[in-house]
């Protein structure tokens, strides 16, 4: 199904396929930005701009009072329960690894490691959208729209490798300079390396940010995109890399259904509810990334 309205900037004529709706796009003509509507004929509405290198006002507000209410609103149910049907799903099953005999032969089936490939996969893509979204001024939640077959398997591998990708490139330098100071210089001071391991996941979200947001993927390897907004707005950062540390922790925390054999049904309940906060608590680090980019864009050098 195809979307149609009117550029909010030009007036220029667009359409898009339905599954845009929501997410931020550009127009052809005018090659300014909006949200693409969810209905026929009316306007897009506007992603605002600012006064050219002026941050937007309001990143607190928006971080802690705007960013709760998204659990709850109604467009966003059906998000909410893919996200609890993907962490029960991983929750009971991630465990499960059969195995039988056939004649002259032993088989085991990696269902564990199938589980988590698509559990991790449909959870890092969304938390990527949840980014890319808050970042282009949605206040929602990404629509589910993984496609079928081949095509989404892709989609989970990409996201997988994309994340991955992220905290791999803010861990290089530090961890680099950690191996050169151990191996090369002799120093061995535990507390060193492991201030060294902690920056590098304080960069994170900036490396997040550029692997979601950025036009060329190599952005993510110019120190100046990475360093320059964090120095010029260091406490919202600070915020951004706080809230996403914490939610690392969270994760770490958890403990699935095959750990909790023999347990009772109030602590396996227990533990599945943390499971959930966990991840919601990971939603609400992602958009504080986003919305990091939103308020600041203005300090992040032009590809």
């Amino acid at each position: 199904m195809t979307v149609t309205f009117l550029c909010p900037h030009c007036g220029h004529m667009c359409a898009f396929d339905s599954r845009f709706t929501g997410k931020p796009a550009r127009c052809v003509n005018c090659d300014r930005d909006f949200i693409v509507p969810s209905s026929d004929n009316p306007r897009a509405r506007k992603i605002e701009i600012t006064e050219a290198g002026q941050p937007v006002k309001g990143f607190y507000h928006a971080l802690f009072v705007e960013t709760w209410p998204i659990f709850i609103r109604i467009e966003n149910l059906i998000s909410i329960v893919f996200l609890i049907a993907i962490i029960s799903f991983k929750f009971f099953v991630s465990h499960v690894n059969p195995s039988f005999v056939v004649p002259g032969l032993a088989v085991n089936l990696p269902v564990d490691w199938i589980v988590m490939f698509v559990c991790w996969g449909c959870l890092f893509w969304f938390y990527m959208a949840v980014v890319e979204m808050t970042a282009f001024n949605s206040r929602d939640l990404p629509d589910i729209d993984l496609d079928g077959g081949f095509s989404f398997l892709w989609t989970l591998a990409k996201s997988i490798y994309l994340f991955l990708v992220a905290i791999i490139l803010a861990e290089i330098p530090f961890v680099t300079f950690s191996v050169v100071l151990y191996h090369g210089a002799g120093v061995d001071l535990p507390w060193l390396h492991n201030l060294l391991v902690l920056t590098g996941l304080f960069f994170f979200p900036m490396t997040l940010l550029a692997v979601t947001t950025a036009e060329h993927l190599w952005t993510v390897f110019r120190p100046d995109y990475l360093a320059v907004p964090v120095l010029k707005a260091f406490g919202q950062y600070f915020v951004c890399a706080v809230l996403m540390a914490l939610a690392g922790l969270l994760q770490l925390m958890t403990v699935e259904y095959g750990a909790l054999k023999g347990a009772s049904a109030w602590r396996i309940a227990a533990h599945l509810v943390f499971n959930i906060i966990a991840v919601f608590a990971a939603i609400a680090a992602m958009r504080a990334a986003g919305l990091f980019y939103r308020h600041y864009e203005c300090y992040f050098p032009r590809e």
